[in-house]
């Protein structure tokens, strides 16, 4: 410990050097480290802002609290977010967390709080606010979710210098990978830290830390705080507390569907099994972590790119079979919810007599896969986002795989249904008059599942839960199913190298898993709101109607029926108090607050 620097850090912010010295035997004596009010400010967000929090925003408009509070059912993981400033260049700081603990000294476990650094990096043009390009030029965004501040360095002419895993010096400008979607895992070793190691604050410039909470299954309901210090050089540079308030119950699993398109395979070759930093072709380590990872945000389903058979090898076919299996074991070992194959690796398309007989045997192998492998359904994609004569002409060949036992699903607009005579089990739709659809799908039995509102690519988390939480509920969609967990447009770590698009990356590809973004979490909040809709219902629906359940489906339908003017974040805390009064009382509930 430097008594000097203490002493000097006490002085600089204007402690007298009598009470800097007590302070410093005091705090020498019983722990090792130094304190120092003022050394590093703080300000507590709601994580799924709707603003860009870079180096020089201003926190005027911030709405910043002076505490860190978050709310978790049991079972559930949730963000929290703080700004970090300091006066003065700071180094090696580090972050120590202490178990939440109750006031009956009950304690969660420490590691139940993660952190993480919010990166911000280059992006085209069009970030934040679309997934295409706007122009060339490149500006700052936040998005990454890094445990190694350091992984992305800022480079020079708005370049993103990348950390290699082969030494700790090899940075890679992201630019000199560009139209080639596929590079090896030897040769681009991009690998997180596993744990948050120390990092760095600048003078008068923000640094946003993200907290994700997993509240233990079977955790007692209740507050917790939990101590969170920074230490620079074992010297505590800031200190916060953490309340964590368990609510008394667990979370139904949604009732609206949340899928992704997903393009991930396994390589169809046994030579070639290493895997790639791409969105398309995965070692087995990287399409389990995947798989994982899509579950721990609420995806219950996914679209199987995986190939039946190797378009230019046929003779490798039950290679490419055995590697469908793999595939589908391994999707199956991680427990998603859903209980049919959306299977894309064999289109429908509008085949000839040749091309029919094919498909029809195809149909038959995939059939006794989706027994084998257990799902209720075996489901064909029909030509994506057809319109007009092209939708209508599948209407023919959609009868016949029907007919197989095969069901549908197809991505389409406004007029999708009567087009295809409602042959379409699933539509995946992108439109303006989602009402119109929705109803004509309804009729016939279907489902319609929302996308491209917007498609994955845009790293404002606030759209996603905007969009893919009560608004959804309220249209009356049956699901999600937006596109795509991981589409690089060109090279992943460069947005820069399509001429049209964006990367629509929810997450970023590394050797041995995925790098979160913002965005990503967004998109679970809208997932997590739909479960504590879905938990309330289920509760009111053999409910008797005292006041709190009267007050509840009366709340509910004016939700329902009304434009919404309150933000997700006050929705949830409403819905989170009735079910809490609803599941603690009895039978004779009074009206909520009373």
């Amino acid at each position: 410990m430097s008594y000097t620097y203490c002493i000097k850090k006490a002085m600089y912010n204007k402690i007298n050097f009598i009470n800097s010295i007590v302070l410093m035997i005091f705090l020498g004596l019983s722990n090792g480290y130094c304190s120092v009010d003022g050394s590093v400010k703080f300000c507590s967000i709601n994580p799924i802002n709707n603003k860009q929090i870079l180096e020089d925003t201003k926190w005027d408009n911030l709405e910043c609290k002076d505490s860190i509070s978050v709310d978790v059912s049991i079972g559930e993981i949730e963000p929290a977010s703080i700004i970090l400033r300091a006066d003065e260049i700071i180094d090696n700081i580090r972050i120590k967390i202490e178990a939440p603990q109750n006031e009956n000294g009950t304690k969660l476990p420490s590691d139940m709080i993660d952190t993480r650094i919010v990166k911000v990096w280059y992006q085209n043009e069009g970030a934040w606010k679309t997934h295409v390009k706007l122009s060339e030029k490149r500006v700052l965004t936040p998005e990454l979710l890094l445990k190694n501040d350091n992984l992305v360095l800022l480079g020079k002419n708005t370049r993103n210098l990348i950390k290699l895993n082969s030494d700790n010096k090899t940075y890679f400008p992201d630019d000199l990978i560009s139209g080639n979607r596929i590079v090896k895992n030897s040769a681009f070793g991009v690998q997180d830290s596993n744990k948050i190691l120390p990092f760095k604050l600048e003078k008068n410039k923000n640094k946003q830390l993200w907290f994700t909470l997993r509240a233990p299954e079977g955790s007692q309901p209740g507050l917790y705080k939990a101590k969170i210090e920074l230490l620079s050089n074992k010297i505590v540079v800031a200190s916060m507390v953490m309340k964590v308030n368990i609510l008394p119950f667990k979370l139904d699993s949604s009732k609206i569907k949340y899928t992704l398109y997903y393009r991930g395979q396994l390589s169809l070759f046994d030579s070639d099994l290493e895997g790639y930093i791409s969105s398309d072709f995965k070692s087995e380590t990287q399409l389990k972590h995947e798989f994982l990872n899509m579950k721990e945000h609420g995806i219950s389903n996914i679209t199987v790119y995986q190939l039946l058979h190797n378009k230019k090898f046929s003779a490798l076919d039950d290679f490419a079979q055995k590697q469908l299996k793999k595939y589908l074991s391994i999707l199956k070992s991680v427990g998603m919810e859903g209980k049919d194959l959306y299977y894309l690796g064999r289109l429908i398309g509008i085949p000839n007599n040749k091309y029919l007989t094919i498909l029809l045997n195809d149909i038959d192998v995939l059939l006794s896969i989706k027994n084998e492998y257990g799902f209720d359904n075996l489901y064909l994609y029909g030509v994506d986002e057809a319109k007009n004569k092209i939708l209508s002409s599948q209407n023919e060949i959609w009868n016949i795989v029907k007919n197989k036992g095969v069901k549908i699903i197809a991505a389409g607009g406004d007029n999708h249904t009567n087009l295809t005579k409602g042959l379409t089990d699933i539509l995946v739709y992108q439109g303006k008059r989602p009402h119109r659809e929705i109803v004509l799908a309804h009729e016939k039995g279907n489902k319609v599942y929302r996308y491209a509102n917007p498609q994955v690519g845009v790293e404002n988390p606030y759209v996603y839960r905007k969009n893919y939480g009560y608004d959804l509920w309220k249209d009356g969609f049956d699901g999600v199913m937006n596109y795509a967990y991981q589409h690089a447009m060109g090279f992943a770590w460069n947005d820069s190298d399509h001429k049209i698009y964006r990367d629509h990356l929810f997450t970023y590809p590394t050797i041995d898993g995925v790098i979160d973004t913002i965005a990503w979490e967004g998109f679970r909040e809208a997932v997590d709101d739909i479960k504590y809709l879905t938990t309330l219902e289920n509760i009111l629906f053999n409910r008797p109607n005292d006041k709190v359940a009267e007050e509840a489906r009366e709340y509910l339908f004016i939700l329902k029926n009304n434009p919404i003017k309150d933000s997700p974040e006050i929705i949830r805390k409403k819905i989170a108090s009735y079910i809490t009064t609803l599941v603690l009382c009895n039978s004779n509930c009074k009206k909520l607050g009373n």
